[in-house]
């Protein structure tokens, strides 16, 4: 799921509760990377201070964008990593 997505990508400071928090903070993606490309501080959400702020802030997205543009990770209505779409297969093949 996209919380999930967030913590391994190895944000300095971003552990599993701050992913979940940025993930029911911002629901998508797609808002997620408009607030670490924007001037939105992360500082405004509870338990983030400055030094996560800068974290998000500093830190490369460019493989993470890479993959989700790329259709290579998407996440269903609930932000749920659809894993046969990654793993190149249809449901049906099971």
């Amino acid at each position: 799921n996209l919380e999930q997505f967030i913590a391994a990508l190895g944000i300095p400071l971003i552990g599993t509760t701050a992913a979940k928090d940025l993930s029911d903070y911002f629901g998508s993606w797609e808002q997620f990377i408009q607030a670490v490309e924007g001037n939105f501080s992360f500082f405004d959400i509870p338990n983030f201070g400055i030094e996560m702020h800068t974290a998000l802030k500093s830190f490369n997205y460019e493989a993470a964008n890479y993959l989700v543009n790329n259709k290579m990770i998407t996440f269903n209505q609930s932000n749920t990593v659809e894993k046969d779409k990654i793993l190149g297969r249809s449901r049906m093949s099971d």
